[in-house]
């Protein structure tokens, strides 16, 4: 008799735990998986960042264009090696493989300093998966910068593009990794203390500087 009561002691326990698991288990699988999903695929479609490059001169060169007299006169000149930025930025996600926005910042160049104003758009390729956390993408800019420092008009303009990697760290912080070719458009003012006499109407003097740019963005929304 005894043994038969430890037996269907036993049988009722295992059921009681049997119920305990089925009605535990699969809520903390669901807690895992919206969590995964809204760590690695529900991202805002709206993002805000800051970041930084560190520029090395490739060259510059310098263009004066004699409008009255059709004549284009073209040479080269050195640069300073090292320089860099500093800029804000915020995207707008228009599906899973496309951005656009706009930056602003901080240039420090061997040829001037300005401030930076450019759209910038980033196509994305892959997903991003708990066991992948990261995006090749590649982008392009393009804007005006103005410059404050005198010798120089105020409005200059950049262009650049190049490749990048999103990744995730830790599961909390998303940030990129990017580099790739930016050319600086500046325009000087002409100099009239030469051994020549130079009429400043009807020329036109452009300074392109060519840098390899290498930077990184942090998003911080």
């Amino acid at each position: 008799m005894k043994k038969i009561l430890m037996l269907l002691v036993l049988i009722a326990m295992g059921i009681t735990t049997a119920n305990a698991q089925q009605a535990f288990v699969p809520k903390y699988k669901k807690k895992k998986e919206v969590r995964e999903y809204a760590m690695f695929k529900a991202e805002r479609p709206f993002e805000v960042y800051f970041g930084g490059a560190v520029n090395f001169a490739l060259g510059m060169q310098n263009s004066i264009n004699f409008n009255d007299h059709n004549y284009k006169v073209g040479y080269d000149q050195k640069i300073d090696l090292m320089g860099g930025s500093v800029h804000l930025g915020a995207n707008y996600k228009f599906g899973n493989h496309f951005t656009a926005g706009l930056e602003a910042g901080y240039l420090f160049q061997g040829n001037g300093q300005a401030i930076p104003l450019s759209g910038v758009m980033k196509v994305f390729y892959g997903t991003t998966t708990p066991k992948h956390p990261c995006r090749l993408y590649n982008y392009a800019q393009v804007g005006p910068q103005f410059y404050f420092e005198d010798g120089s008009k105020p409005i200059g303009m950049l262009a650049g593009t190049g490749v990048g990697l999103r990744l995730l760290v830790g599961q909390v912080l998303r940030m990129e990794l990017q580099m790739g070719y930016q050319m600086n458009m500046r325009r000087p003012e002409i100099s009239l203390q030469g051994a020549y006499d130079i009429i400043e109407s009807g020329v036109s003097f452009k300074q392109y500087a060519h840098i390899a740019q290498f930077g990184v963005n942090i998003y911080i929304f």
